[in-house]
């Protein structure tokens, strides 16, 4: 029998993992990436060289495979692209999103304006094209701010603005990271702690098999720009919490129309109860839905996403915990400079509990500010019994990790 066929829409390493997983379930893999050196290629057993962005280039390149064997399904996975997978979806008649509530989720505003119609808490928000009209935008919510681009990913070009001499920078940062729209976002800066969730809506009704933890213990040295170090699961939180957040969840999927696959959501639970800075339609990166949830839980959601999207049924029983265990990611903050070398990564391999170490820099290569999560030098990742084991292994792999660097340029980022 002809193996079916998955279009797997970017091979970057994020990806890697889950065109690695629908090889092992048998599927021939068809991954598309604008790097012809993208590390996914490698593991798929056909490849096109298109941006992941480039909808009508993705789709052509689908069609093409369609006619010559047929495609049988369509996905991402820690790509912020929905629009490219649904419209593929919609060209080839495969399951997947309407290609209107996946233009929902990849714009921040959109999303805003439909989360909020459809009674989603969110935090307060206004646009702004000009820098005056970002000022009077920021006035009129309150300091502190958050200006952001509304259709970038990975906190690129996302800033707090804590007052108005702060308007001008931060509205800089948001039209230089904007990568076709020049609208600028201006949000409520909401206080709190912040959680990422991991659910899939399976017969319509939305499961979450992931809680985590975002951890923002470098904020201070970071500010004014907003990078994550990493996440622990399972959450500190209450039951009562994560059920309020999974409700506000589902009704921000509902609001976009999100009626089937999956939903990532970024809250943060403020005094007046949880409130969702994003939703994305697809699986989260920085591990969490490849590592870190099965990890702590045994729940393979990126195995269910993989056979939601060739059309194969989903057993909700296989979204239910099959253990509870810990575990935490930790990423790395060199220096910004030229890399001269990089020490320590076989000894924080060899720690206890440590299932993962990456790093993304070599000798040679420019370390750039880090302003965003894409500007992360690596991360590694734990486990253990419990939350606090996990994370004491996570932060002592990190630390046993020495990225050095030379040429270092003053600049407004994290710092080691």
């Amino acid at each position: 029998m002809k193996p079916r066929t998955l279009f797997f829409v970017g091979a970057g390493p994020e990806m890697v993992p889950g065109i690695r997983l629908a090889a092992d379930m048998g599927l021939r893999v068809v991954a598309t990436d604008r790097s012809p050196a993208a590390p996914g290629f490698a593991f798929a057993c056909a490849h096109e060289v298109v941006s992941t962005r480039d909808v009508a280039g993705t789709v052509a390149a689908a069609r093409r495979h369609a006619a010559a064997g047929g495609v049988d399904g369509v996905m991402t996975l820690a790509c912020d692209v929905p629009l490219t997978v649904a419209a593929v979806a919609e060209a080839l008649g495969l399951p997947g999103l309407p290609v209107a509530a996946a233009a929902l989720a990849q714009n921040k505003l959109r999303m805003k304006e439909a989360l909020a119609a459809g009674g989603t808490p969110v935090p307060r928000f206004a646009t702004a094209r000009t820098e005056a009209e970002a000022r009077d935008a920021c006035r009129r919510i309150g300091f502190p701010a958050v200006m952001k681009p509304v259709d970038n990913s990975a906190a690129r070009g996302v800033t707090l603005v804590a007052g108005p001499d702060d308007v001008p920078r931060a509205f800089r940062a948001a039209t230089g990271a904007a990568l076709a729209d020049p609208t600028v976002l201006v949000e409520e800066y909401l206080p709190g702690p912040q959680l990422s969730t991991e659910s899939i809506v399976v017969e319509g009704t939305l499961v979450t098999t992931g809680f985590a933890d975002r951890n923002y213990a470098r904020n201070a040295e970071c500010l004014p720009h907003f990078v994550e170090d990493g996440h622990t699961v399972p959450s500190e939180h209450d039951p009562a919490a994560r059920a309020a957040v999974e409700s506000v969840v589902a009704r921000a999927a509902a609001s976009l129309g999100i009626a089937w696959g999956v939903v990532k959501g970024d809250i943060v639970l403020t005094p007046e109860g949880p409130k969702v800075i994003e939703i994305a339609a697809r699986l989260s990166g920085g591990r969490f839905s490849t590592d870190t949830v099965p990890l702590a839980t045994g729940v393979e959601i990126v195995r269910a996403a993989i056979l939601q999207a060739i059309g194969a049924p989903v057993d909700p029983a296989s979204l239910r915990p099959r253990h509870r265990r810990a575990a935490a990611q930790r990423y790395l903050f060199p220096a910004p400079g030229t890399v001269v070398g990089v020490r320590g990564v076989e000894a924080a391999t060899r720690l206890p509990g440590v299932t993962r170490v990456e790093l993304y820099v070599e000798a040679g290569d420019r370390q750039p500010p880090i302003t965003h999560h894409g500007a992360r030098a690596g991360y590694v990742i734990a486990e253990a019994e419990d939350r606090a084991t996990a994370v004491a292994r996570a932060e002592a792999a990190a630390a046993a990790i020495r990225i050095d660097v030379v040429g270092e340029e003053p600049a407004e980022a994290c710092r080691a």
